[in-house]
């Protein structure tokens, strides 16, 4: 904008622009003045003095309500794009000063919290220090419901049957795979083996699983004693990972889990499958049609950013091998 353009508008008071609009939207000077909080003398007034200012007559009695001029239709269209770029102006000063200081609240798996989140914490606040987070550690099922509900912005969670209507709303990105392994008590007869064929070594074996529904470790462990025909023989069900590698410790049974470092802290015998391993899924999940903030649009953004990045990694190391 030149000089000349910019002084040429100085002569102009925005409230009265407001005020023009609010007239013209209402077609009516009384309700108008209602809508502003002000006397209709105080608005006839503010639009006598802009059309003084413009040398035009913007409106035009009709009855008892008024009607936009030639003049006046032809200012509305400037006047609402003007309004529009300066909302749009004041929208995002706000949003950049919510993605700098915004909080957002994650529901995660056991090993996504202990493993996976804290790193991408530390990476994300490199670039925006002042987020603040809460995290919370639950089952895969109980993620799922947080979102459905609005009770956490982002959830980090294990496989589960999208097709499912109570998952409809919910939008899913897969971000990593790990390895899912069978962990028995020291004395079982194949402690120590190390590796195995399939499942079905371990039919007649007492089980152990995570209470939280057919979701998560469960879904994949369902589908792994299906392919190897047959059902399991359920013996406990445990609410945490923790718990349940403590009763596979102590000789209750055996259990499938991800393979994790955080998670293999007791006594137990590891089985990996010797070809073909199984493998768990973790989502980035959210809710489809609910409003998220800068902050929590800029996060799942950048977790899926990092999941891309490392995609193409470990594409590349798998070449090189």
């Amino acid at each position: 904008m030149t000089n000349f353009e910019w002084k040429d508008l100085m002569f102009l008071n925005w409230q009265h622009l407001m005020y023009f609009l609010v007239a013209a939207d209402t077609g009516n000077f009384t309700r108008a003045s209602e809508l502003l909080f002000i006397t209709q003398s105080a608005l006839t007034k503010a639009i006598n003095n802009l059309e003084s200012e413009l040398g035009a007559p913007l409106f035009e009695k009709k009855g008892r309500n008024i009607k936009l001029t030639v003049y006046g239709e032809s200012f509305y269209e400037n006047v609402t794009a003007a309004a529009a770029e300066l909302n749009s102006g004041v929208r995002k000063i706000h949003d950049m000063i919510d993605l700098k200081s915004g909080s957002i609240s994650v529901s995660a798996t056991y090993t996504m919290c202990a493993e996976y989140l804290p790193n991408i914490i530390r990476k994300y606040r490199r670039k925006y220090p002042d987020t603040d987070f809460s995290m919370r550690y639950e089952a895969t099922s109980t993620i799922l419901k947080q979102i459905s509900e609005g009770a956490a912005d982002v959830g980090l969670c294990g496989d589960y049957d999208d097709t499912e209507k109570k998952y409809a709303g919910i939008i899913r990105h897969r971000i990593q795979k790990e390895e899912v392994i069978l962990i028995v008590p020291p004395r079982c007869r194949l402690a120590g083996t190390e590796y195995i064929e399939d499942l079905s070594i371990l039919k007649d074996e007492n089980f152990i699983i995570n209470s939280n529904s057919n979701t998560g470790t469960n879904y994949v462990f369902n589908k792994m004693c299906a392919e190897a025909g047959f059902k399991p023989k359920i013996a406990f069900e445990s609410h945490d990972d923790h718990t349940l590698i403590g009763l596979v410790s102590s000789g209750l049974g055996v259990a499938a889990i991800p393979d994790s470092p955080s998670l293999l802290v007791n006594k137990v015998s590891v089985l990996r499958f010797r070809e073909n391993p199984p493998m768990r899924n973790q989502y980035l999940v959210y809710k489809k049609d609910r409003y998220m903030t800068p902050a929590v649009k800029a996060f799942i953004e950048f977790i899926l950013e990092e999941a891309k990045a490392e995609e193409e990694r470990e594409h590349l190391r798998e070449n090189q091998e």
